[in-house]
């Protein structure tokens, strides 16, 4: 049995806009600029080579002549650089030193078979524009999809995705420009729920000599995915990995009593001072004496938060020379860095090959996937265009821990996120193959006739429950102690439902 545990750190990414201060970028005194060239055995310049710190997702390509440039704080750095075709190779960078660095050919690459349209073919015999992705370079990425994870590993392929939601995270895959025909097991159906673990290969035809099988529909490029098959030689694999998404580049927001401050310069700059706040009320903001009058809200931190994901999948390959049968089963979940959202994915597969007859193959494929997606209140996307134009001088929940209205926002975004009810969603997707390979000796040697049968079938369950708000006011007695008035909105309980 192969175990395999993963311990993995994944940074999310978020962009500034809204009120932020200006910040300056600073070098540390001890980073390191790692330059060099990389090049073949025949010295010539590998152009669009991988160059990445060893252990971590910081990395750069080469350019036309082959060097690269890349800045790293580590002390004693290590490079990892790889290309289609080539072995990789693991370098020490000694200081700011240039590195002279030659791959070589690698020779597995020369004897390897290639999935195309009509069959498999040899690299070394192909003409075509074909590329190919091996399965297991896709499943030790962390990304639950399989778009997700193929852009940047294939030239010629790119992805564009609109979502970092947990369940909602899809990208948009086009092979030069264009969106292809994508296939899994020879057959159009949903790709991005295969379970990573499954998949053998995936080969992308760019051109059209590799895609002319597939007449017009393929004219935009075909991507083919090939999911794992039975072995003679029976193993049994474990591979469990978990990591922490972590709000690593959020930008860093004015307080109130800086907000202010520029404001007031704006008022002068106007020629409105009236408006102008006082240098006394800024100092109580500015003090935190009391936070529910005179409130300095980080809102990012409030709600940005670390969240784990995990993945498990076992699989069983075994065989004989008359059958061979893979099963597998996976889970998968990914939180989300705001609290009452997640996305779970079960899968489970079995493939088998039975050699009925020397000359005739009977395959059976099947497989099930169910993904669950659910969140309490707004979904990600809203969350964090609120948080990124709520302003600081407003308070997010009182100190009693009532909430309150935001009037830059137009609710109260801690009940609106918590208490404004649910969305569940729930994805069902099975399918079954059914085919028969049947060689013809006796009419020509090396024709062969092929009968498949597909299934599909595919539903969705999405119900959205929603509730009225409710938050409180702050204000004051004939004594000048605090008050909180609750607020209720009149709207009913709605409840929404999609089935397809």
């Amino acid at each position: 049995m192969q175990k395999t545990m993963l311990f993995l750190i994944v940074a999310a990414i978020t962009f500034p806009f809204g009120f932020v201060s200006n910040v300056q970028a600073g070098t540390s005194q001890n980073s390191l600029t790692l330059t060099g060239t990389v090049g073949d055995s025949a010295g010539e310049a590998i152009i669009g080579a991988s160059v990445i710190l060893k252990g971590t997702s910081v990395g750069t390509v080469t350019n036309l002549d082959g060097r690269f440039e890349l800045k790293t704080d580590e002390k004693n750095p290590e490079l990892q650089i790889s290309y289609v075709g080539f072995k990789t190779v693991t370098v020490k960078a000694n200081g700011n030193t240039p590195l002279n660095i030659v791959l070589e050919e690698d020779s597995k690459m020369i004897d390897e078979v290639v999935v195309v349209g009509y069959g498999t073919q040899k690299r070394t015999t192909m003409s075509s524009a074909v590329a190919q992705v091996k399965g297991e370079q896709l499943s030790v990425l962390q990304a639950p999809r399989l778009s997700t994870s193929i852009g940047g590993m294939v030239s010629g392929v790119i992805t564009f995705q609109a979502s970092g939601a947990p369940g909602a995270d899809a990208a948009d895959i086009y092979v030069r420009g264009n969106k292809p025909l994508i296939l899994v097991d020879g057959v159009e159906r949903p790709y991005d729920r295969v379970n990573k673990d499954d998949i053998e290969s995936v080969s992308v035809l760019k051109d059209a000599a590799a895609v002319a099988p597939y007449g017009l529909q393929g004219a935009n490029g075909v991507i083919l995915i090939t999911t794992k098959r039975g072995a003679d030689k029976t193993t049994v694999n474990y591979n469990g990995e978990m990591s922490w998404q972590k709000p690593m580049n959020t930008p860093s927001f004015l307080s109130s009593a800086d907000y202010f401050e520029l404001q007031n310069k704006a008022y002068d700059m106007e020629g409105t001072p009236g408006q102008k706040k006082s240098d006394d009320e800024i100092a109580l903001y500015r003090s935190g004496v009391n936070r529910d009058r005179y409130p300095n809200t980080d809102w990012a931190g409030n709600y940005m938060k670390t969240s784990p994901a995990t993945k498990h999948n076992i699989s069983v390959s075994a065989g004989n020379d008359k059958i061979k049968a893979f099963a597998s089963l996976g889970y998968v979940y990914q939180g989300s860095m705001f609290d009452g959202q997640d996305y779970r994915r079960y899968t489970a597969r079995a493939n088998m090959d039975i050699q009925a007859t020397k000359t005739t193959q009977i395959s059976f494929d099947n497989s099930f996937t169910k993904d669950i997606l659910a969140r309490t209140g707004l979904g990600a996307d809203q969350i964090m265009e609120r948080i990124y134009f709520a302003v600081p001088y407003e308070v997010d929940r009182f100190s009693n821990g009532k909430s309150a209205f935001q009037q830059s926002l137009g609710t109260s975004l801690y009940e609106a996120m918590y208490n404004r009810g649910y969305y569940n969603e729930n994805n069902d997707i099975t399918t079954m193959n059914i085919s028969i390979d049947q060689q013809l000796p006796f009419i020509l040697k090396g024709l062969s006739g092929k009968v498949a049968f597909n299934y599909d079938k595919q539903h969705k369950d999405a119900k959205t429950w929603t509730l009225p708000l409710s938050y409180y006011n702050l204000g004051m007695d004939a004594d000048g102690l605090d008050t909180f008035e609750r607020v209720e909105q009149t709207v009913k309980p709605s409840l929404g439902q999609e089935y397809k």
